[in-house]
């Protein structure tokens, strides 16, 4: 089944599927080598193209983002920021790279950081309020991050409210999500039982509940619904991440649960083995990561290291990176 990148969180990837500009002949070359994978060809393309239109320093602040290049991001999205601030697919694109800096940034810098990640997911549903996935970002800001830095949780259920009138599906899980940070556990089940009705053959409603049982740490009834996500048919991109986010999850529990081991080593193998990972899902290396820690826990610790070293040696992510260079020290 081939999969189209779409959009997701903080986790976070990108993808030009999202937008629809018009395109200049003149970098059309350069977008196209983006959207097929070839980020390098892409990036000589653009930067030798003289048309400096903000669409320009948009795409390239993607691709330093795909090379994990956040500085060189940052810098070329500030640009296509100040060339058109009325672009909502620059304010949506500004504040994920905004996010991704936070997350990366000092204590020192990640007040600065996080203000302009909300500014800039604000801006974009103010300037295109019909679109679920910016006001999605924007409640998963106000969701994630504390009161000091912005968070609220009422703004949050605002936009799922907002999100349910644009798509009813979108809607439920929004709610689920807001229900299941203010542990209402009542309004969350009347929420997915209603969906229910509606949507009886989509993942995404038994994932969202499982990771609110997962939250309340009734492991038993997190792993029935994400087994139920897991085993459904897909047909949809949406689907398609709903089913296997939550294999992804039903591995992260046996972690954490300290049990469950060999189903966890199962979803986590079909993860990495038959998952074409899109932007909202878990990179492969976490995965990867998490069954590492299940080897360890099972005593295995050969395949343990071994999978740990290939974990340093590929990820791009720091954390990660360091993670598995502690662990490997620990059991070597």
């Amino acid at each position: 089944m081939k999969i189209f990148n779409l959009k997701k969180l903080v986790l976070i990837t990108f993808i030009s599927g999202t937008l629809n500009l018009p395109i200049h002949a003149s970098i059309g070359e350069g977008i196209t080598a983006f959207e097929n994978n070839n980020f390098e060809f892409a990036k000589v393309m653009l930067l030798k193209e003289a048309d400096d239109s903000f669409k320009k320093y948009l795409y390239l602040a993607q691709i330093a983002v795909k090379n994990n290049q956040l500085d060189e991001a940052e810098k070329y999205i500030e640009i296509a920021e100040k060339m058109n601030p009325k672009s909502d697919e620059v304010q949506y694109f500004y504040g994920m790279i905004m996010g991704l800096q936070a997350k990366e940034s000092s204590i020192f810098s990640k007040m600065g950081y996080v203000n302009k990640m909300h500014e800039a997911f604000r801006a974009a549903v103010e300037i295109s309020p019909e679109k679920v996935d910016y006001r999605r970002r924007l409640m998963g800001f106000h969701l994630m991050a504390p009161s000091l830095m912005g968070g609220d949780i009422d703004e949050a259920l605002k936009q799922a409210f907002a999100i349910k009138k644009l798509d009813v599906l979108s809607g439920a899980s929004a709610l689920i999500q807001v229900y299941a940070k203010l542990e209402d556990h009542e309004k969350l089940e009347n929420v997915f039982n209603n969906a229910l009705k509606l949507f009886s053959n989509e993942p995404e409603l038994f994932y969202r509940r499982g990771m609110y049982f997962q939250q309340q740490k009734d492991y038993v009834k997190a792993l029935k619904d994400l087994h139920k996500a897991a085993d459904m048919t897909t047909s949809t991109t949406r689907q398609y991440e709903s089913k296997f986010n939550a294999l992804y999850q039903i591995g992260r529990i046996s972690v954490i649960s300290e049990g469950h081991f060999d189903e966890g080593e199962k979803a986590l193998k079909q993860y990495i083995e038959g998952t074409e990972v899109t932007s909202s899902m878990i990179e492969k290396d976490w995965a990867k990561y998490r069954l590492a820690n299940i080897f360890e826990a099972k005593g295995d610790k050969k395949a343990a290291i071994a999978l740990y070293k290939e974990i340093v040696k590929q990820t791009k992510n720091s954390d990660l990176k360091s993670k598995g260079e502690k662990r490997i020290k620990k059991l070597s």
